[in-house]
């Protein structure tokens, strides 16, 4: 009697993850996983571009090999104000820090503050 494949031995996609190859149209996001028993998965996924429209497909794990998974933190963009961030999160730091002690919290300032000078 054989065993069935072993469920760890392959990685499901999470929500959000970005998905493709020859069972879907196009490059997908995953919109919902759902093991279907022991060998088969359930994935809806919504194409990246184009109409949007809800996409279904049950694969067996041998099948969900050949798939390809980009996970979702890869895709995240991280362009912001470097200057600005730091400054939101010394005021935040601030705004915590007075809660506990007002005095505290302005003299332990971590941005690089200079006084005008004097001429």
């Amino acid at each position: 009697m054989t065993e069935p494949p072993a469920a760890a031995a392959h990685a499901l996609p999470s929500p959000d993850d970005i998905i493709g190859g020859p069972q879907w149209p196009a490059r997908m996001t995953v919109v919902r996983v759902e093991r279907m028993g022991v060998d088969r998965v359930r994935i809806e996924a919504v194409p990246l571009a184009g109409d949007r429209q809800l996409v279904g497909r049950v694969l067996t794990l041998a099948e969900l090999a050949a798939v390809t998974i980009e996970p979702a933190w890869r895709h995240a963009i991280l362009d912001g104000d470097p200057n600005a961030f730091r400054l939101a999160a010394e005021a935040t730091r601030i705004r915590l820090a007075y809660t506990y002690d007002p005095q505290f919290a302005v003299t332990t300032m971590m941005c690089a503050c200079t006084a005008p000078s004097a001429t």
